[in-house]
This record gives C-alpha cells, structure tokens and sequence, in this order.
C-alpha cells in the first residue's frame, strides 16, 4: 500500500475513503507546523495531548501529532529522552524545539 499525494501535501493511502483523500490535501501543513513551533516555543516542551489542549479548534489531534513528526524529520522538533507525562491510560512522551531551533 503506497502513499500519494496528488499535490506534495499530506500523502494518503490510495485506499483511503475519498474524504480521507480530500481532508488530505486541504491540510495546511505550514499553519500546522507553524502552529507547534509556536505552542512549543511559548509553553515549554509538552507531550502531545498537551499541544494538541493549547490548539484546540485551530487544528485536529491527528494534525498535531503528524506535524510533530514531520518536524521531527526536518530537524525542528525532538523527543526528550527518558521525560514522560502521565496521559489518561498511558506515559506520554514529551517533545521540546530541537536545539538547532532554540
């Protein structure tokens, strides 16, 4: 199963329902981002459910935490080792700005 995007945004399954498909490439991946570095940068490092409180109608879970990621992968964003949150069923890991960003 392979990942497409039909305008270099948010790929998808091409098996994904067609409103999957659509909600993908209508993402505002730079808002998105922009979005996390902000909260990142104001209120410290904080595990995903807790970015996900502070953008709260300006983006969905699921963005924050594919954003999180993909800003991983651009070297914006990391994991601090050994640091967890207690989430409602689970140790949630915390993300801090990458020190190249800081």
């Amino acid at each position: 199963m392979s990942l497409v995007s039909e305008t270099g945004g948010p790929r998808h399954r091409s098996t994904d329902p067609i409103t999957s498909q659509v909600a993908a490439e209508l993402a505002d991946l730079p808002g998105s981002h922009a979005l996390v570095v902000e909260v990142l940068a104001e209120h410290g490092p904080l595990a995903a459910f807790e970015i996900e409180q502070h953008t709260y109608g300006s983006a969905s879970p699921s963005r924050v935490r594919t954003a999180l990621v993909e800003l991983e992968r651009q070297g914006v964003t990391e994991l601090v080792p050994g640091v967890y949150r207690k989430a409602l069923r689970c140790q949630a890991q915390v993300w801090r700005l990458s020190d190249a960003v800081r």
